[in-house]
């Protein structure tokens, strides 16, 4: 297993299978990989794979790199006619008052 960002990301643009051990291996590499267009790719993944609105939420809370963010919080505006949809509602609220203007327009969209 190729642990490089370049491998890693075509990877996760390839991910498109539902399997929860994936799902984690997915989520993991969203909050945790060094590399920032590593973990925009596994955000990605996320919203194919239905990935929690927790781990969404924290990486809109705590990501560093705005293009993480604006890509967790399309990836929770998915959410919203879901069970989960009063907590993404709530994390999108939040990323409203995000210090980069994408991740705030990207969140006040999902919000209409």
């Amino acid at each position: 297993s190729d642990e490089s960002p370049a491998v890693l990301r075509a990877a996760l643009s390839a991910v498109s299978e539902e399997d929860a051990a994936l799902r984690a291996r997915v989520e993991r590499l969203a909050l945790e990989h060094v590399d920032w267009s590593t973990r925009l790719r596994a955000v990605e993944a996320l919203s194919r794979l239905g990935g929690s609105v927790a781990t969404l939420t924290e990486i809109v809370r705590q990501d560093r790199y705005a293009f993480v963010r604006e890509a967790a919080v399309h990836s929770l505006a998915a959410s919203l006619p879901g069970p989960d949809a009063a907590e993404a509602r709530a994390a999108l609220t939040a990323a409203s008052s995000d210090r980069e203007v994408r991740v705030r327009e990207a969140a006040a969209a999902a919000l209409r």
